[in-house]
């Protein structure tokens, strides 16, 4: 299996190269990512300068990295077409720190990337966890090789967006996860919730100058009120969320070879 690795938290992002020592013993891995963080570019390309692509250490044997000065699509497109001496299999982006869920998976560079591979016809999987530390090991990995090798080996060119939620509830200082359980319980296909960013601006008046600053908020949620089988509310119940996306990031239904990924990977998980 070939298979492509970017991300949008760029290449030496602690995430990144726990997806690749996940899928390094399914097939030849060359990484193509950002040479910065990304986050939050959405599907952008670079349209008004030149790229460059360089070496980047590895710190995986065998495993081929490169760092580019562009947005996760670009590497993702530059990965397929100029990068790699084979087409790949698939491309994966991730693993993202922290979830990329809702509608607002529109503005992720994980979720950009990912497109790009799918619109270049190549079967894509976006990939996130609530939190990556040290409890995020081995389950995960163990699923993520699963959710890999179940897609490619459906035989069809799709678009996934994959979801872990939380491992241990006292790992995360941001939020109060009191009420969670500890670990995963199973899988389940997903459709995205409700928006949950809000946007405004911050005025900063320097001297003689104003500046401005975009002021992402992230609203929580009333996990009362959001449909039972969207990602947030589904995410709360300890479950792997997959979402099957278009290239347009319009919700369909899931396909056979998707509904028969999530059902291996619940099996796995509630056998584990």
């Amino acid at each position: 299996m070939q298979i492509l690795i970017t991300n949008d938290d760029g290449v030496a992002a602690p995430g990144l190269w726990y997806l690749v020592d996940a899928v390094k013993h399914l097939g030849q891995v060359t990484v193509v990512a950002p040479d910065r963080d990304c986050s939050g570019v959405g599907p952008s390309l670079t349209m008004h300068g030149p790229l460059r692509v360089d070496e980047h250490a590895s710190p995986i044997p065998g495993v081929t990295a490169y760092a580019v000065n562009g947005t996760p699509g670009d590497t993702a497109i530059l990965g397929i077409h100029e990068v790699m001496d084979v087409r790949p299999d698939v491309v994966l982006s991730g693993h993202n720190a922290g979830n990329n869920v809702a509608r607002d998976v529109l503005l992720s560079g994980t979720i950009g990337a990912a497109l790009h591979g799918y619109r270049n016809g190549v079967t894509s999987i976006a990939l996130s966890l609530h939190l990556v530390d040290e409890g995020s090991a081995p389950l995960v990995k163990e699923l993520t090789a699963q959710v890999v090798e179940d897609a490619v080996n459906s035989q069809e060119i799709s678009l996934l967006n994959v979801n872990f939620p939380l491992l241990d509830r006292n790992a995360c200082k941001l939020h109060d996860h009191s009420k969670l359980a500890d670990g995963i319980i199973g899988a389940s296909e997903a459709i995205l919730a409700p928006p949950r960013i809000v946007d405004d601006v911050v005025r900063d008046v320097r001297t003689n100058r104003t500046f401005f600053w975009n002021n992402r908020r992230t609203l929580d949620s009333d996990h009362d009120t959001l449909p039972v089988d969207s990602d947030l509310a589904l995410l709360r119940e300890q479950m792997v969320t997959v979402t099957q996306l278009t290239d347009s990031l319009g919700e369909v239904e899931a396909s056979a070879g998707t509904r028969k990924l999530i059902a291996n990977l619940d099996a796995k998980i509630r056998s584990t």
